[in-house]
């Protein structure tokens, strides 16, 4: 990973780098000691961006503005692009902000190593599950093997107890799991309709307040309380 670090106190900057090392030794480090620095180089490269709220100038909350703003004009998930960012503060009351923000994480100094460690794992598998959304694949374990399938070719996925039914265009593959889990996989261009139905808006044919019919002729049912949501979830994919 390629590892941003912006505090003006070198001791923060050197014991986070120290910490994360002690973890994993293969990752790329940048040192900043004002967030002007950070913003005048390539940020959007980095994976994580460790920031000191308190920072003196441009304070860490405003650098993360201008870094979320310049995600936005290069049309890139607030959510799911890198970098991302983990607050370091010694100063409270800055938490709301910080979600406002979408901040990834948020540490308090002094700066607690096995939280820190938490954190990083925590990004890496974040990390991890964004560059398969990218990739536009997802590996999943079924019959005893691993399977890598094209989340575009998923038309829905059909729970029925621990039991998934994956309808792809021209198979349906059984994976044994948590529709949730594969909901929290699968975010842009997917809704949960109903508990037992995860579907991929790009292949609804027409739905009312009670059905989805999707490609190939499957009639879904639309949970009554998840229907609004539903349709300003779908409004949103077609614009």
């Amino acid at each position: 990973m390629k590892i941003a670090i912006c505090d003006d106190e070198q001791f923060i900057r050197e014991s986070i780098k120290s910490i994360i090392e002690k973890i994993d030794g293969k990752n790329e480090f940048f040192l900043y000691k004002s967030a002007d620095e950070l913003l005048n180089d390539n940020f959007l490269d980095f994976d994580i961006i460790f920031l000191d709220i308190g920072l003196p100038e441009t304070d860490g909350i405003n650098a993360a503005k201008r870094i979320r703003t310049k995600q936005l004009k290069e049309n890139m998930s607030i959510l799911r692009s890198r970098p991302l960012i983990v607050f370091i503060t010694g100063l409270y009351g800055h938490i709301k902000e910080a979600f406002d923000i979408h901040a990834f994480g948020y540490i308090e100094k002094p700066i607690n190593g096995h939280e820190l460690l938490c954190i990083c794992q925590e990004a890496l598998r974040e990390l991890d599950l964004s560059k398969s959304l990218r990739e536009n694949k997802m590996l999943i374990k079924t019959g005893g093997e691993t399977v890598n399938i094209k989340t575009d070719n998923i038309i829905y996925i059909e729970s029925s107890g621990r039991k998934n039914i994956i309808h792809l265009k021209n198979e349906s593959v059984e994976y044994y799991g948590s529709i949730s889990e594969l909901e929290s996989r699968l975010i842009f261009g997917f809704f949960r309709i109903h508990k037992g139905y995860l579907i991929n808006l790009k292949y609804i044919e027409k739905y009312d307040r009670t059905q989805v019919i999707m490609a190939g002729g499957a009639s879904l049912l639309i949970s009554k309380y998840r229907y609004r949501d539903f349709v300003t979830a779908y409004m949103n994919f077609l614009r």
